[in-house]
């Protein structure tokens, strides 16, 4: 079979169509490709923040429990204080009682 002049652009046609294909298949790859690697470095991020609200969280639990902590004491030592007064008081008055005061 031989080829006319006018198949000429045909075949170029065919050829420009099926360089536009793989272009066309070569970008659709390297989006899917693109999308994956976004998909992961989301999954990555996503894990990150739940591990920092984590963190986070836990610290704001020591905290609540460092100022519990601290009111108790602060509360024990004014009783203690409280206490340690009164019992003072006590001896004293029962030392007067008893003539040494």
């Amino acid at each position: 079979m031989t080829k006319h002049k006018k198949d000429k652009p045909l075949d170029e046609q065919n050829n420009l169509t099926e360089s536009e294909e793989n272009k066309s298949e070569v970008s659709e790859n390297v989006e899917e490709h693109n999308l994956e690697q976004d998909d992961a470095k989301i999954a990555e991020l996503e894990k990150q923040v739940k591990d920092w609200q984590e963190k986070l969280l836990r610290k704001a639990a020591e905290f609540e429990n460092y100022k519990r902590r601290t009111e108790n004491d602060q509360f024990s030592l004014i009783n203690y204080g409280e206490v340690h007064e009164n019992q003072k008081n006590f001896n004293s008055v029962c030392l007067a009682c008893i003539g040494y005061g």
